[in-house]
């Protein structure tokens, strides 16, 4: 069994890719033309975002990830070799 990939529902995917982008220095490996779904580059398992909306078209039903609200709860954990480096970058925030 391999974990293949990780999709979170969200209001703006363009948005939220720029975020992960600007945040953390990945890249976009995939926006489909609708800007309803893209996937990041991260490795052997991708990281996806799709509008909230395409739960319900998929058949799932979600508690919508709205900024307005308290957001579900979900976790991803990004590794880096050099965590000083990326720090120093702005690009990630160190939590003790």
């Amino acid at each position: 069994m391999e974990l293949k990939y990780i999709i979170i529902y969200v209001d703006d995917v363009p948005n939220t890719v720029k975020f992960y982008e600007d945040a953390f220095g990945l890249t976009c490996r995939f926006m489909h033309e609708s800007n309803q779904y893209a996937e990041m580059e991260t490795g052997a398992t991708a990281l996806a975002f799709a509008v909230n909306d395409m739960a319900e078209m998929n058949g799932l039903a979600i508690m919508p990830n709205l900024k307005s609200a308290t957001p579900a709860g979900w976790e991803i954990c990004l590794v880096t070799d050099n965590i000083k480096k990326a720090y120093v970058k702005g690009r990630v925030k160190l939590y003790h």
